[in-house]
């Protein structure tokens, strides 16, 4: 599968959208009540949906593809792949967190460090994690890199052990039950509460959603139909995502919970099929080009230190935007150019090697 230039511009706003959330909710000049307005519509949530909606997308159609390709899928292969991606750029995060502690209290404890390292942390709850408030902060954000780590372990083996069409049938069953379970859960389980939107077995469902998509793209009266109607359904997409949604989440109380995180992830869904099969020249124009690919290219590493930066104990509590981004985005640059570049060069190389031993 080809590099899609759009999708980076995807990540660059799905990142934005998240860094804008934080930085309107820690923002202390702010009153409380344009914070929690504002921050609706900067819609942080949305971003979190864009991400794992392109993330099962992605993954499922590579898999797809090698499935084409070679008649099987190779785990080791897609492991090795994941944990070259992933891994380097996200310890090196932790090390710096840890090193960063001696000069800045983060409030990071030996608990919510193993918490994090060991991509657990959507399950604190269960975990027993100690760490004050500005620790969960610090680390906060892992819970997503945590839901993912979790995705790769169980979805590669059902595609493989139930094949596409059971498989696809496996995911539509997860995104009815997520709902349900979030909703289970606030009511059976009020201790867990805090954890109802990031806990594997309650948040899945966006996640479903990208790789039910790609599933159901290989058929071709599906592509025809997304053809047909994509323009339409797509500004639809795009209009309750960034206007309706974060209003009706605000003014009904418990949406997100009961359907909101899942319509939000069907308006991702559809957006992110539409600028792959019939993406017009004008969206690949904006999201291929400029500013935004490049802020796509270092969303992982914006991702992960962005956090440190936008605290509510740091400078945007005390009035100061623009220190917080350029800080953000130096540290990105720095970890990208640094970590993630050299590694993914070192791991491209390897395949190629790899290739040319077996051929």
């Amino acid at each position: 599968m080809k590099r899609i230039p759009s999708f980076d511009g995807v990540r660059g706003v799905a990142i934005l959208l998240v860094l804008a959330g934080h930085s309107v909710a820690n923002y202390e000049p702010l009153s409380p009540w344009i914070r929690r307005w504002l921050g609706s519509f900067a819609n942080a949530s949305f971003g979190v949906r864009l991400f794992f909606v392109l993330s099962g997308y992605l993954i499922t159609s590579l898999l797809l593809d090698e499935l084409k390709r070679t008649g099987k899928i190779s785990l080791a292969a897609f492991y090795r792949r994941r944990a070259a991606r992933i891994l380097p750029a996200f310890y090196v995060f932790l090390a710096g967190a840890v090193i960063l502690q001696i000069w800045y209290p983060l409030g990071i404890t030996p608990s919510s460090f193993l918490t994090a390292a060991t991509h657990t942390w959507n399950y604190g709850c269960w975990l027993w994690v100690t760490t004050s408030t500005s620790g969960a902060w610090t680390f906060g954000h892992l819970w997503t890199l945590a839901l993912e780590q979790q995705f790769y372990l169980f979805w590669p083996a059902v595609l493989i052990g139930l094949g596409t069409r059971r498989a696809g049938w496996c995911a539509l069953a997860l995104i009815i039950w997520c709902p349900l379970a979030r909703v289970g859960t606030y009511y059976l389980i009020p201790t867990q509460r805090g954890y109802i939107g990031i806990m594997l077995h309650t948040a899945i469902d966006s996640l479903m959603i990208g790789c039910l998509t790609a599933l159901l793209l290989q058929n071709e009266q599906v592509r025809a139909r997304l053809l047909r109607h994509g323009r339409v359904v797509a500004l639809g997409a795009a209009i309750w995502a960034l206007g309706v949604s974060p209003f009706v989440s605000e003014a009904v109380r418990g949406f997100p919970v009961v359907a909101g995180f899942t319509l939000d992830a069907i308006a991702a869904a559809w957006i992110i099929a539409w600028l792959h099969h019939r993406g017009p020249p004008a969206a690949e124009g904006l999201l291929g080009k400029g500013v935004l690919p490049w802020i796509g290219t270092v969303s992982y590493s914006l991702y992960l230190w962005q956090q440190i930066f936008l605290s509510p104990s740091g400078r945007l509590a005390e009035g100061d935007i623009i220190m917080p981004w350029v800080c953000a985005v130096g540290a990105a640059w720095l970890s990208y150019r640094l970590v993630e570049m050299p590694v993914l060069r070192w791991s491209a190389g390897r395949r190629t090697n790899e290739k040319r031993i077996a051929s």
